[in-house]
């Protein structure tokens, strides 16, 4: 356990009761489960799903990393910065150390992150939103600087019509059905002898809680306050290390987007390359018309034939 969250999110794990909000159902329904299993005491049921959830972020970032490379890898010394950078720096792996939520949340951001990556057909788009939806009932400021992440890649291939505009009514379906868990809230508001954080029981006493207006009183702070709290944060940030790792995501999104010389002598080589198969392609099935007129076969069994043959090449 650990200060402020660690101790309440503990409990409503245990009890099935109800945190603070916006609640962080699937926190509390997967700690259930964890915090009961056979021959583990609650509190290490719980720090195992943390430690879990944790190493489990490995396999999308490596999905990630397969989606955005395009044929190019890194130079070795990238490769162990970031290897060194993910696998010892505290900043990535202390929350998989207590009970918390956010290396919960962090395994579905990067779980959309890496459908999003490594899109290939509409439905990843739904299985992105899916992610989403489940990592904001973990923790919703972590689903959304995710999708903040996403969003200007995602503009620019709409932009440039490499991807259809129903991806995007597509991916909030998925992230409704993401945001299922939060029914839970609705079923236990008015469980006893439990703690259910503001018995949200009506629509207002709902709002209120979905709002959070239990922290209203943290959201006035003046500009000069928000500076203040800023220069704390960059004091914290240079004694733990913290910049080091945004170098290294710097030179990871430069690897991944900025074009290089290689990369458009590839591209090109590729489009030629398709080219020139749309050309076989295209006389194979000139062949095969002109030996089906020839030897009259049925139209039936043209048609079959020019469908299998196009399914082969696709």
């Amino acid at each position: 356990l650990s200060l402020f969250d660690s101790a309440e999110l503990a409990l409503v794990a245990v009890q099935l009761g109800l945190g603070h909000p916006t609640g962080q159902p699937l926190h509390t329904l997967l700690g259930f489960v964890f915090s009961h299993l056979p021959g583990l005491s609650p509190l290490v049921g719980l720090n195992l799903l943390s430690a879990l959830a944790g190493a489990l972020c490995v396999i999308p970032v490596i999905s990630v990393t397969e989606g955005l490379h395009g044929g190019r890898f890194p130079p070795q010394w990238l490769l162990l910065a970031v290897a060194v950078a993910a696998g010892l720096h505290p900043a990535l792996w202390e929350p998989a150390t207590r009970v918390e939520v956010y290396s919960l949340a962090a395994l579905c951001s990067l779980w959309a992150i890496a459908r999003v990556a490594a899109c290939t057909a509409s439905v990843d788009f739904v299985w992105a939103g899916f992610a989403l939806g489940l990592g904001a009932c973990a923790n919703s400021y972590v689903s959304l600087i995710a999708a903040l992440a996403l969003a200007p890649g995602v503009i620019g291939d709409l932009i440039h019509r490499r991807l259809a505009a129903r991806t995007i009514p597509l991916a909030c379906i998925g992230g409704l059905l993401g945001l299922l868990p939060y029914l839970y809230v609705l079923a236990v508001a008015s469980r006893k002898g439990v703690m259910v954080w503001g018995r949200p029981t009506d629509a207002e006493s709902l709002r209120h809680y979905f709002l959070g207006l239990d922290f209203a009183g943290n959201r006035g702070i003046g500009w000069q306050q928000w500076l203040a709290q800023a220069g704390d944060w960059i004091v914290w940030a240079g004694e733990r290390g913290i910049f080091p790792v945004l170098a290294v995501g710097i030179l990871g999104y430069l690897f991944a987007y900025v074009p290089t010389k290689s990369s458009e002598e590839a591209a090109k080589k590729d489009k030629i390359i398709a080219e020139r198969k749309n050309e076989e392609l295209d006389a194979a099935i000139s062949k095969l018309q002109k030996i089906i007129k020839e030897n009259e076969i049925r139209e039936k069994d043209y048609e079959m034939v020019t469908t299998l043959l196009q399914r082969k090449t696709q």
